[in-house]
């Protein structure tokens, strides 16, 4: 069997990672937030890997890390979301997330799936929403 790392809730670095489990399709998104500093390493770290590093991160409201082989996407934020600016930000990368998870089903977005997408992305910010408020 092989180990699964789960990490602390604060990890490499300031970031927070929140762990967003999607129910019945056994997929897990990952959403980390904090400086972008940090997240190369964290990204490195998560999923034992290097990945082609983006220079647009700083600048950036958010973004979503996706297309690794063994593991789910990676949210970034680069503080908690308390506006609806940023709140929108975290649906907008939740989106991003939900896309790959439907790709790693092989389900394509279309009238009759699109149910999916949209519970997801309501999973996710509200389990992010949650988890921040308790920390």
């Amino acid at each position: 069997m092989d180990k699964v790392r789960w990490a602390p809730k604060r990890v490499k670095g300031r970031l927070k990672e929140i762990r967003t489990h999607m129910g019945q399709f056994d997929f897990t998104i990952w959403t980390v937030v904090g400086p972008a500093a940090d997240l190369d390493s964290y990204i490195e770290w998560r999923h034992e890997c290097l990945y082609e590093k983006r220079s647009d991160k700083r600048q950036a409201m958010g973004l979503c890390f996706q297309g690794f082989e063994d593991h789910g996407p990676i949210i970034w934020l680069p503080k908690p979301p308390r506006t609806a600016e940023e709140i929108g930000t975290l649906a907008h990368e939740a989106c991003h997330a939900l896309v790959e998870m439907m790709d790693w089903m092989g389900t394509e977005i279309k009238k009759d799936t699109d149910e999916i997408l949209c519970h997801g992305v309501g999973h996710i910010v509200s389990n992010v929403l949650a988890e921040l408020r308790k920390r």
